[in-house]
Protein backbone atom coordinates (compact mmCIF):
# COMPACT_ATOMS: atom_id res chain seq x y z
CA UNK A 1 0.00 0.00 0.00
CA UNK A 2 1.52 3.62 -0.83
CA UNK A 3 1.78 5.43 2.23
CA UNK A 4 1.22 8.74 1.05
CA UNK A 5 -1.50 7.93 -0.91
CA UNK A 6 0.20 9.51 -4.28
CA UNK A 7 -1.05 8.28 -6.69
CA UNK A 8 0.39 5.10 -8.63
CA UNK A 9 0.73 7.12 -11.94
CA UNK A 10 1.96 9.90 -10.74
CA UNK A 11 4.83 7.93 -9.15
CA UNK A 12 5.44 5.99 -12.12
CA UNK A 13 5.71 9.20 -14.67
CA UNK A 14 8.04 10.24 -12.00
CA UNK A 15 10.41 7.49 -12.65
CA UNK A 16 9.88 7.36 -15.96
CA UNK A 17 10.82 11.55 -16.52
CA UNK A 18 13.73 10.85 -13.81
CA UNK A 19 15.27 8.11 -16.40
CA UNK A 20 14.36 9.19 -19.83
CA UNK A 21 13.39 12.90 -20.06
CA UNK A 22 15.57 15.58 -20.77
CA UNK A 23 14.96 19.87 -20.32
CA UNK A 24 11.85 20.61 -23.13
CA UNK A 25 10.35 16.98 -22.82
CA UNK A 26 6.67 17.07 -22.09
CA UNK A 27 4.87 14.48 -19.45
CA UNK A 28 1.63 13.15 -20.87
CA UNK A 29 -1.20 10.64 -18.94
CA UNK A 30 -4.13 9.23 -20.72
CA UNK A 31 -5.24 6.46 -18.45
CA UNK A 32 -3.75 3.74 -18.60
CA UNK A 33 -0.51 4.95 -20.13
CA UNK A 34 1.83 7.62 -18.86
CA UNK A 35 4.59 9.11 -21.40
CA UNK A 36 7.32 11.08 -21.77
CA UNK A 37 7.47 13.29 -25.57
CA UNK A 38 10.71 14.60 -26.93
CA UNK A 39 10.30 18.98 -28.71
CA UNK A 40 9.50 16.84 -31.59
CA UNK A 41 6.41 15.32 -30.29
CA UNK A 42 8.24 11.99 -30.27
CA UNK A 43 7.42 9.69 -27.63
CA UNK A 44 10.40 8.52 -25.99
CA UNK A 45 9.24 6.88 -22.55
CA UNK A 46 6.06 5.13 -21.78
CA UNK A 47 4.71 3.34 -18.92
CA UNK A 48 1.42 0.99 -18.83
CA UNK A 49 -0.14 1.31 -15.40
CA UNK A 50 -1.55 -1.91 -14.26
CA UNK A 51 -3.14 -3.98 -11.42
CA UNK A 52 -2.96 -7.59 -11.32
CA UNK A 53 -0.26 -10.17 -11.74
CA UNK A 54 3.37 -8.52 -12.28
CA UNK A 55 5.32 -9.24 -15.89
CA UNK A 56 8.33 -10.30 -15.50
CA UNK A 57 9.92 -6.79 -16.71
CA UNK A 58 7.87 -4.84 -13.88
CA UNK A 59 9.74 -1.07 -13.57
CA UNK A 60 8.01 -0.53 -10.26
CA UNK A 61 7.30 -2.84 -7.58
CA UNK A 62 5.07 -2.80 -4.93
CA UNK A 63 1.76 -3.91 -3.09
CA UNK A 64 -0.93 -4.24 -5.54
CA UNK A 65 0.08 -1.83 -8.11
CA UNK A 66 2.84 -1.82 -10.37
CA UNK A 67 4.07 -0.56 -13.53
CA UNK A 68 5.29 -2.15 -16.97
CA UNK A 69 7.22 -0.91 -19.51
CA UNK A 70 5.37 -0.06 -23.08
CA UNK A 71 6.22 -2.41 -25.78
CA UNK A 72 8.75 -0.87 -28.37
CA UNK A 73 9.79 2.19 -26.14
CA UNK A 74 13.16 3.09 -24.32
CA UNK A 75 11.29 2.12 -21.08
CA UNK A 76 12.47 -1.37 -21.42
CA UNK A 77 15.75 -0.87 -20.01
CA UNK A 78 14.65 0.98 -17.40
CA UNK A 79 15.58 -0.86 -13.86
CA UNK A 80 13.09 -2.16 -11.42
CA UNK A 81 12.27 -0.19 -8.23
CA UNK A 82 10.46 -0.75 -4.89
CA UNK A 83 7.24 1.40 -4.31
CA UNK A 84 8.35 2.07 -0.65
CA UNK A 85 11.49 3.78 -2.08
CA UNK A 86 9.65 6.32 -4.64
CA UNK A 87 6.68 7.14 -1.95
CA UNK A 88 9.83 7.86 0.84
CA UNK A 89 11.89 9.88 -2.23
CA UNK A 90 8.65 11.29 -3.02
CA UNK A 91 7.84 12.63 0.41
CA UNK A 92 11.20 14.00 1.01
CA UNK A 93 11.79 15.91 -2.33
CA UNK A 94 8.15 17.37 -2.80
CA UNK A 95 8.23 21.07 -3.15
CA UNK A 96 11.98 21.22 -2.22
CA UNK A 97 13.43 20.81 -5.90
CA UNK A 98 13.61 25.20 -6.39
CA UNK A 99 14.98 25.37 -2.56
CA UNK A 100 17.89 22.53 -3.40
CA UNK A 101 18.67 23.90 -6.58
CA UNK A 102 20.04 27.93 -4.99
CA UNK A 103 21.60 25.77 -2.02
CA UNK A 104 25.60 25.68 -2.47
CA UNK A 105 26.92 23.47 -4.62
CA UNK A 106 28.25 21.36 -1.35
CA UNK A 107 25.24 21.40 0.37
CA UNK A 108 22.90 20.38 -2.80
CA UNK A 109 25.35 17.42 -3.56
CA UNK A 110 25.42 16.37 0.45
CA UNK A 111 21.62 16.19 0.68
CA UNK A 112 20.84 14.06 -2.79
CA UNK A 113 23.84 11.76 -1.88
CA UNK A 114 22.41 11.39 1.36
CA UNK A 115 18.85 11.06 0.07
CA UNK A 116 19.99 8.40 -2.76
CA UNK A 117 21.72 6.54 0.15
CA UNK A 118 18.50 6.43 2.41
CA UNK A 119 16.77 4.97 -0.76
CA UNK A 120 19.85 2.71 -2.16
CA UNK A 121 19.44 4.56 -5.51
CA UNK A 122 22.77 6.44 -7.81
CA UNK A 123 23.39 10.07 -6.69
CA UNK A 124 22.58 10.59 -10.35
CA UNK A 125 18.71 9.10 -10.01
CA UNK A 126 18.26 11.14 -6.97
CA UNK A 127 19.34 14.36 -8.73
CA UNK A 128 17.07 13.72 -11.62
CA UNK A 129 13.97 12.77 -9.84
CA UNK A 130 14.51 16.09 -7.37
CA UNK A 131 14.81 18.09 -10.77
CA UNK A 132 11.54 16.73 -11.87
CA UNK A 133 9.48 16.31 -8.65
CA UNK A 134 7.92 20.18 -9.05
CA UNK A 135 7.30 19.56 -12.82
CA UNK A 136 5.11 16.07 -12.51
CA UNK A 137 3.46 17.79 -9.36
CA UNK A 138 2.31 20.84 -11.53
CA UNK A 139 1.12 18.19 -14.24
CA UNK A 140 -0.61 16.50 -12.07
CA UNK A 141 -2.36 19.41 -10.31
CA UNK A 142 -3.83 20.68 -13.98
CA UNK A 143 -5.42 17.09 -14.92
CA UNK A 144 -7.16 14.92 -12.60
CA UNK A 145 -5.98 11.83 -12.04
CA UNK A 146 -7.21 8.09 -12.49
CA UNK A 147 -5.78 5.12 -10.58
Amino acid sequence: MLLSGTPPTMLSLWYLAACLAERGDRLEYRHPLVAVRNVNNVVVGGLDVVRGEPAASAVIRGDGWWSRPVLGTAAAGIPPVEARVLTGLWASFQGKAAAVALLPADLRFARVEAAAAWAGVSPTLAGRLLSWSDAVAEHFRRQPVVG
